[in-house]
């Protein structure tokens, strides 16, 4: 099964993100990226909440 054009996008705006998440040195958020958009998807987070839990991770 092929992937949709949006999951396309999708996919290469982790990869870009991860990427920037990476050159800023940042790599705990890096590394926890994935696992903190599949919890902000299922506790249906805002998107500064993420963020929030994102950085702190960082912190």
């Amino acid at each position: 099964m092929s992937a949709t054009p949006m999951q396309m996008s999708e996919a290469r705006r982790f990869q870009q993100l991860k990427g920037h998440l990476s050159y800023l040195r940042m790599n705990n958020a890096a590394e926890a990226l994935n696992r903190v958009l599949d919890q902000a998807r299922s506790e249906r987070l805002s998107v500064t909440a993420a963020l929030e839990r994102l950085l702190e991770i960082e912190v």
